[in-house]
């Protein structure tokens, strides 16, 4: 008789149930052209960051060796530090290692299981889990919508607690933005705190790439504001915007931030010169929009595909069922476009989709051709739309 670890049996049956599910995910490289990343303006291959890259190094450590606190501190970290904070018209600002990091640790130092929390529906997988650490109670409003978000509010009208909301500035798989406007005004009527995950508005949106908070004016204003640089950045790492007392308060009390190896200090280097390209880039930003708006008209003229309500670099073209999204996307790979199928649970059930994702060095040719190929007969065959 075969012995069956029970541990085991039940990873073996939950894999098997993916499998079943045609939700099984496993590891691939990018192959063609790249439309599934978030390299946005293309500087993770930029020849001043590698020539950088080879400045720096031979005269800075492999690693930082440790926390912040303890030893891990580097003159490169605080200049870094001293950066953002102008490019970001910020009182304070700090490193963390990555966007996930930086959102639970934020989300988990500040929030209190006695506070109130609003969290867009759509929020990515570090803000509900940093919410869910809390303990605190919390009201998930329908995405973007901010009537919903009212009546939400209403229901705790009288109710002594700290209230938060938690919006992202642009969503990463719907490409759509947020009106901070109108959501300053909901903040000021109902007494609430705003954190805002700027990860894919970071570099990309505003006069110098700080986000769509400068575009709206309002770089000052949230509580706390956490941006990552493995995007538009093309670097590694995050950091959060806030006022100094925010600042002092994560450096004592984020576990985070306290209980982790810093951020080499190259990699602090890398950063702060990926800032000092972005400030400058307003044509590749202009050019990055005006690439995706152009493909979105084609699928529109098309008639076949729905890209819901994206108005930036990231385009959804909504399928529904998983396999069908996944068949168009073997497509499009065969036809030299890396492009994924995004499907539940990152999405919502029925909204799987093909996430396209474009950067500076896509080409009008290249954007193109991908918009003819989804028009094609060849990929009504492969997946009719809905309805057709």
């Amino acid at each position: 008789m075969t012995f069956r670890d029970p541990f085991f049996s039940r990873i073996a049956d939950e894999l098997a149930g993916l499998e079943e599910a045609g939700r099984f995910r496993s590891l691939s490289q990018t192959e063609g052209i790249s439309l599934s990343g978030n390299d946005y303006l293309s500087l993770s291959r930029h020849p001043v960051l590698i020539e950088k890259t080879r400045e720096l190094a031979p005269t800075l450590p492999s690693g930082s060796t440790g926390s912040r606190l303890l030893g891990g501190n580097h003159p490169l970290h605080e200049e870094l530090e001293a950066l953002i904070c102008s490019w970001k018209n910020s009182e304070a600002a700090l490193l963390f290692n990555s966007g996930y990091d930086a959102n639970t640790g934020v989300i988990q130092t500040l929030i209190s299981k006695e506070d109130l929390v609003f969290s867009d529906k759509l929020n990515h997988a570090c803000i509900v889990d940093g919410i869910r650490a809390t303990g605190a109670k919390s009201e998930r409003f329908l995405h973007q919508d901010f009537e919903d978000l009212e009546r939400r509010l209403k229901k705790y009208t009288g109710v002594k607690a700290n209230r938060f909301i938690i919006v992202e500035s642009v969503y990463s798989m719907d490409g759509d933005v947020t009106d901070f406007h109108w959501l300053r005004l909901i903040c000021e009527q109902y007494g609430c705190h705003l954190i805002v995950d700027e990860a894919h508005g970071t570099g990309v949106f505003g006069p110098t790439g700080a986000g769509v908070l400068e575009q709206a004016g309002m770089t000052g204003y949230p509580l706390a504001t956490i941006h990552t640089c493995g995007k538009a950045l093309g670097t590694f790492g995050a950091f959060v915007t806030c006022r100094k007392p925010i600042r002092d308060y994560l450096v004592n009390k984020c576990r985070n931030f306290i209980f982790t190896t810093a951020l080499p200090p190259l990699q602090a280097g890398l950063i702060a010169e990926a800032i000092r390209l972005v400030i400058p880039m307003t044509d590749d930003r202009r050019y990055l929009q005006s690439l995706a708006a152009g493909f979105r008209h084609s699928l529109k003229e098309g008639g076949n595909w729905s890209t819901g309500r994206s108005s930036t670099m990231i385009v959804p073209v909504l399928i529904g069922p998983d396999e069908a999204a996944i068949r168009l996307a073997g497509l499009c790979r065969k036809s030299g476009f890396d492009v994924r199928a995004v499907r539940p649970p990152t999405v919502p059930e029925g909204s799987a989709r093909l996430r396209i994702s474009f950067t500076t060095s896509v080409t009008e040719q290249q954007a193109s051709r991908l918009a003819g190929l989804l028009n094609s007969p060849d990929a009504m065959q492969v997946t009719p739309p809905a309805g057709h």
